[in-house]
């Protein structure tokens, strides 16, 4: 599969990134990513999809070269712009995959717009009991800022740094290599101070998906 196209699609404020491979005609399939990764970490499967289908992975909002709202804790405002899209480009018989995260997306999706749909690819998707959704998070009590996630090391001096440190640790030694390295090579964007490269996702605001 040959380098993807990278397009930019504006809505209500917010702006998406998304990238698309193959036959702009052929049947769409929609990837929608993990909370804290990337579109391009799809690079890797993608690369064993059909050529004439129309493939589409996105930056969700918060993550990659999209938008970066104050917060992401409401995981329905999240799921609007990507529905926006899907509007915008027209899609139909969408075949989606959504990993973790992205996979509760997709079924939002699906219950907003279940007629642009033909079939979902639920790989780990965050799906709970209905009467799990009245419970409030374990962390709702603390700040942003007191969840684990937000302590992550946001800066690196490149990628392939960012690679060499993840490599042989959990659970990042269970990839492969090459998934690995487009995890970091896409996962980083230059610091505005000019001091090498900072998260996609900002650590502050993928904890707070979890608010």
């Amino acid at each position: 599969m040959s380098e993807p196209a990278e397009h930019y699609f504006d809505s209500h404020g917010t702006r998406l990134c998304y990238f698309e491979w193959g036959d702009p005609s052929g049947q769409p399939i929609l990837l929608l990513h993990a909370t804290g990764f990337h579109a391009r970490c799809w690079d890797q499967v993608i690369a064993h999809l059909p050529h004439d289908h129309r493939i589409i992975a996105v930056d969700q909002l918060g993550h990659g070269r999209s938008s970066k709202p104050d917060t992401l804790s409401d995981w329905g405002e999240t799921a609007e712009p990507v529905a926006a899209l899907v509007e915008a480009l027209d899609l139909s018989r969408i075949i989606g995959a959504g990993h973790s995260g992205g996979g509760h997306y997709l079924v939002q999706l699906a219950a907003q717009m279940g007629e642009r749909f033909e079939r979902l690819v639920l790989i780990d998707p965050v799906i709970m009991k209905p009467s799990m959704y009245d419970t409030p998070s374990p962390f709702h009590a603390y700040s942003i800022d007191e969840h684990p996630i937000a302590r992550r090391r946001d800066r690196w001096a490149s990628p392939d740094e960012m690679f060499e440190r993840f490599k042989d640790r959990s659970p990042y030694d269970l990839w492969q290599p090459e998934v690995l390295r487009d995890y970091c090579e896409y996962g980083l964007l230059p610091a505005e101070d000019g001091d090498g490269f900072v998260l996609a996702c900002p650590a502050r605001l993928e904890a707070s998906v979890y608010i």
